[in-house]
């Protein structure tokens, strides 16, 4: 479960820890030894994602535009 301050925001949540969840399974089924960035780093992306990104704001329009399109009765 994922929650946010809009629809968008919460959608875009869910969709990138889905996303993190399936690559870090693929990782670990190679069995090799990964890499872990180092904390700094880590701080510094998170900063950033933080400034500078508004999770949710183009990509939930544009998601529901494309359902609009691919499956025009899903709202029904």
């Amino acid at each position: 479960m994922t929650v946010g301050r809009s629809v968008g925001e919460a959608f875009w949540c869910m969709y990138m820890l889905e996303m993190a969840c399936a690559l870090q399974i693929e990782v670990l089924a190679t069995g090799r030894k990964y890499i872990l960035q180092p904390p700094e780093v880590c701080a510094k992306v998170r900063k950033q994602y933080e400034q500078d990104f508004f999770p949710g704001r183009y990509e939930w329009p544009a998601f529901l535009r494309y359902l609009d399109r691919v499956e025009p009765d899903y709202a029904t």
